[in-house]
């Protein structure tokens, strides 16, 4: 059996159908339970967190979140991102894992940054019409068990954008 994360943001009430993306996760991933979600300056972010887990107080983070940039590829926002982790943790190891013209794979890891705690992150930047969609897993710690990345690294790759519940096809 397979859970959809389907994610329509807060402007669901607008006219104008907002993409998202879709992130399946199967029963053996443990069951999720939002763990709510913002909007602010272009960007809509909802996060997912262990049922009896917390937004303050988690382990393992799922997150889907719209970055309201047209025109731009996937690996320029990757840059943007690992330049600003860079700038608050230079000793950041930053690898990408696989990419093609509307998506990249990454992933992240801090250790001993000052007051950051350590964290693993494997992510995927999806290009879509409006914007880019990041798909994420996020673990506290400093790495994860091999079979949890491989999971984290299927699920990811198999993530997609939808709008108005079509599948968005993008040209490169």
């Amino acid at each position: 059996m397979r859970f959809i994360f389907l994610l329509v943001f807060a402007l669901s009430g607008c006219a104008t159908p907002l993409e998202t993306a879709s992130l399946h996760l199967s029963a053996s991933d443990g069951k999720w339970k939002s763990a709510g979600g913002s909007e602010r300056g272009g960007r809509t972010l909802a996060e997912f967190v262990p049922q009896d887990e917390s937004i303050n107080d988690w382990s393992r983070l799922p997150t889907i979140q719209f970055i309201e940039q047209k025109g731009v590829s996937p690996l320029v926002v990757m840059d943007q991102l690992r330049s600003a982790m860079q700038s608050r943790c230079p000793d950041s190891p930053w690898q990408v894992i696989q990419q093609d013209p509307t998506s990249v794979l990454y992933e992240w890891s801090i250790a001993h940054c000052g007051n950051n705690p350590d964290e693993h992150e494997i992510a995927r930047l999806l290009k879509g019409n409006d914007g880019i969609q990041r798909v994420a897993f996020t673990q506290k710690g400093t790495e994860l068990a091999p079979s949890e990345r491989e999971q984290w690294l299927k699920i990811l790759s198999e993530a997609y954008v939808v709008k108005d519940g079509q599948r968005v096809v993008v040209a490169p």
